[in-house]
Parts: structure tokens; C-alpha cells; sequence
């Protein structure tokens, strides 16, 4: 688990975040965030993904649908306008 919460980060993650492909639950709630690094897909563990109130400005990257393991998605006020294609086809129990 990598707990990023409430650390008053902003704007983008760094691309290197997504070289943790052992990474099975990652939080970023509470955080200013423009947008989820371009690779996230590349965290083919990630089964939790908690971005509560991260209030992205940016539509989630095409790799997010890549994230075949994900079962817990906590998107509350991220206002998303658009999710990526073939985001329907993840198989995720929890959506918030």
C-alpha cells in the first residue's frame, strides 16, 4: 500500500509512481491533482484505487483501462467529465 493522502500535492503525479507494478492499493485522496500519470495502466496489480476528492482537471488517461485488476474505485468529487474507452469493460465491485 502507498498511502499519498492529504499531502497537499498538486498538479501531476510523476511517471515513475507507475514502475511500482507490485503496488496493489494506492491513495491519493485528499490532494490537488491535475491529472493521473499517462502509464497508470502500467500498474497492472492495483486492485484499490482511492482518489476522493483529488479534484482531477483532466479526463482519466486511455491506459486507466488497463487496470484489469482494479475492484475498489473511490472517485467522490474528481469531477470527471469523460471516462476513457472501454472503462465499462473493468471489472470493478466498488465504484464511488
Amino acid at each position: 500500500m502507498l498511502n499519498l493522502s492529504n499531502n497537499r500535492l498538486a498538479g501531476r503525479l510523476s511517471p515513475a509512481l507507475c514502475s511500482l507494478v507490485n503496488l496493489t492499493d494506492l491513495d491519493l485522496s485528499f490532494n490537488k491533482l491535475l491529472q493521473l500519470p499517462d502509464n497508470i495502466g502500467q500498474l497492472v496489480n492495483l486492485k484499490k484505487l482511492n482518489a476522493r476528492m483529488s479534484s482531477f482537471a483532466e479526463p482519466l488517461p486511455n491506459s486507466f483501462t488497463k487496470l484489469e485488476k482494479l475492484e475498489y474505485l473511490n472517485l467522490y468529487g474528481a469531477q470527471l467529465e469523460v471516462l476513457p474507452n472501454g472503462f465499462d469493460n473493468l471489472k470493478v465491485s466498488v465504484l464511488i
